[in-house]
């Protein structure tokens, strides 16, 4: 009997289809399945349900990884970063970014390329990272776009496009640069209306109402802001931050019943998303509605709601607000005990965020100084081979001509090397220089935020020693006055210079806090040459001295007839500065220090400014002796006299 083989054909070729369409289905069962969950992930994000959408996101990415699809990874991954991202987890949204952007670079996808570039942009731009300047990805990112997208991408994924300059907007805008901003927004708005991203045009509009906002140009901003409160309900979206946005029109308007009904409509909806963070602010935002009303109770109410959940969250955001409008409230309120308690609060608040500004600052100074050095020696030692390999080569080729006339250009060459040696010199002294006053420039942020809190300390237990004797009509102008100059000298911290006038505006309040404090101990005269007000110097330099003056000098002083005198005079090339007390003297204070465990101890104030001075003028020439050494009554009193260059 012959073997069936067209039977066995069949039934091999029945089972091989068989099996060729369930693993066709099964690929695409599995691609539908990850698709689904990276839409689920993008529908969650559109509502604001950032904790959903992280993990439809995190589903997407593991399912992903266990088949070998680099296109479904890089989608999952780049999904799963604009999840983190929302979720305030920048980090892991980087490490998704890269690997979603090394998967399409190595598919040669443009539009999803330029996609993932402009979204570490804007992650960058949120860590506030000056060393990966988020103009850099988004100009990237808009150079694809222009150059590799053919012309059906350029016109498919014109969002890509929006998107940049929505986001390029918002950087600018950050940098006070409000009209290219305003020129950036309005043509983001332009391309989502043409291609009806509703979501897209949302964003952009809240973009385009805060330019305006900050421009001043409230009108315009309510425009926007209301549009993208309009935008939200049709998505739809939470209208929180729309709502707020509006609120902060009316209140700007003086509307405030309308501001207030609008706030709290704003909280409902951030209850919500249960951020307790923006229901803080919102609280603030009340708060501050109420103060402007003048119900000092309400006021005070919101704004303690506003602390407890900010700090629920340790968000710094708005704490600051809350704490300053707080130690009016309780001072107008007679409530001393509390506006003290958050006037400290405000005081360590300011510091921790002057302290992180110049942590990071040093951070980065540090990344850039090692990776420019680094640069700088292998540029020297690529110029240095170079020159080697030159000289090599002419040698070898003279020597075979003429061996005299080799000597004569290795002579030649051997000038040229000297002439490029000195000009590496050169240029590593210049570097080295400008590393020095990078390094300097840190040194003396650091310094300034040790100054900040030592002096606002010192003031703040001057006013509890005046609040302790129970002169409470006097500790409420006195807190007043305390509330003044810590805004000043917060303000003048901001600053690396400021003003003579500016300087001495602050010392002087400063001694008429103390003059009170101290009542009938003494009295001042400050004589400032009037051609010197405009003169720039570093800020509380001259400060220090004068407290030195009063604590230790002239409140030492058994008798009255205290004078403290400051003399600030314009000496042809040079600005001199003495402050001069008629108190106890320098080795009296110092004696006193010792019997109180203080021996060999410097006041803190006065270290730190010899260290600034030290730092900004290396040359000046510090002086500390006895005022009147001859005194009649033992008051010797302190002389301190230093000299500034007349650079203004």
């Amino acid at each position: 009997m012959k073997p069936h083989y067209n039977n066995r054909f069949w039934a091999i070729l029945l089972i091989f289809t068989l099996f060729s369409i369930e693993n066709t289905v099964s690929q695409t069962l599995f691609a539908d399945s990850i698709n689904t969950l990276i839409t689920q992930s993008d529908t969650y994000l559109k509502a604001d349900n950032f904790t959903e959408a992280v993990a439809s996101g995190e589903k997407a990415w593991a399912t992903a990884q266990t088949r070998d699809n680099k296109l479904l990874m890089a989608e999952a991954a780049l999904q799963l970063g604009l999840a983190y991202y929302e979720d305030k987890k920048y980090q892991k949204a980087i490490e998704l970014y890269n690997i979603a952007l090394t998967i399409f670079e190595n598919v040669k996808n443009a539009p999803r390329r330029a996609r993932v570039i402009a979204e570490l942009g804007r992650t960058y731009y949120k860590l506030k990272r000056p060393l990966d300047n988020a103009s850099v990805y988004y100009l990237k990112a808009l150079d694809i776009y222009n150059k590799e997208f053919t012309k059906e991408e350029t016109e498919k994924y014109i969002g890509i496009k929006a998107l940049i300059f929505d986001r390029t907007a918002v950087l600018l805008a950050s940098k006070k640069q409000f009209d290219d901003a305003e020129h950036y927004a309005l043509d983001a708005i332009k391309i989502y209306e043409q291609i009806n991203d509703k979501d897209g045009l949302q964003i952009a509009a809240t973009g385009l109402g805060n330019i305006y906002y900050w421009k001043e140009d409230f009108k315009k901003a309510k425009q926007y802001y209301q549009k993208a409160y309009d935008l939200c309900l049709e998505i739809p979206k939470n209208t929180g931050r729309a709502l707020n946005n509006l609120a902060m029109i009316y209140h700007n308007d003086k509307e405030y019943e309308k501001a207030l009904k609008t706030y709290m409509e704003a909280i409902e909806q951030h209850k919500k998303m249960n951020n307790a963070e923006l229901i803080g602010q919102a609280y603030v935002n009340i708060g501050s509605t109420y103060v402007d009303t003048k119900q000092y109770e309400r006021g005070i109410e919101y704004l303690e709601k506003a602390v407890k959940e900010l700090n629920s969250v340790y968000a710094n955001n708005g704490l600051p607000q809350a704490y300053e409008e707080l130690v009016v409230l309780y001072t107008k309120t007679g409530d001393y005990a509390k506006a003290l308690a958050y006037q400290k609060k405000l005081t360590l608040i300011k510091d921790s965020l002057n302290s992180q500004i110049i942590a990071t600052k040093t951070a980065n100074f540090k990344v850039h100084f090692e990776t420019a050095e680094k640069e700088n020696k292998i540029k020297l030692q690529d110029e240095k081979i170079n020159k080697q390999y030159q000289n090599l080569n002419i040698m070898t080729g003279v020597v075979v001509v003429l061996c005299i006339f080799g000597f004569l250009l290795w002579q030649i060459v051997k000038q040229k090397q000297k002439v490029a040696d000195e000009r590496a010199k050169l240029e590593k002294q210049r570097f080295e220089a400008t590393a020095e006053k990078a390094l300097n420039e840190m040194k003396i942020d650091a310094l300034r935020a040790q100054m900040n809190p030592h002096f606002i300390f010192n003031c703040l237990n001057t006013i509890e020693g005046f609040m302790l004797q129970k002169r409470t009509l006097e500790a409420s102008t006195f807190l007043q006055k305390f509330s003044k100059l810590i805004r000043m000298v917060l303000e003048n911290s901001r600053h690396s210079t400021v003003s003579l006038e500016q300087d001495i505006e602050t010392v002087t309040l400063y001694i008429q806090l103390e003059k009170i404090r101290y009542e009938g101990k003494f009295e001042y005269v400050l004589n400032i040459d009037d051609n010197l007000v405009e003169y720039h110097l570093p800020p509380m330099l001259i400060q220090p001295f004068v407290e030195n003056a009063i604590l230790h000098g002239l409140r030492n002083r058994n008798t009255e007839g205290g004078i403290l005198e400051v003399f600030i005079e314009d000496k042809n090339d040079l600005v001199s500065v003495t402050i001069q007390d008629n108190g106890i003297g320098y080795k009296k204070s110092q004696a006193i220090k010792s019997k109180n465990g203080g021996l060999n101890k410097t006041s803190i104030g006065i270290k730190i400014t010899e260290e600034r001075l030290k730092i900004f003028y290396p040359n000046t020439n510090l002086q500390i002796v006895d005022a009147f050494p001859n005194a009649e009554d033992g008051y010797v009193g302190t002389k301190i006299t230093f000299q500034l260059p007349k650079i203004t």
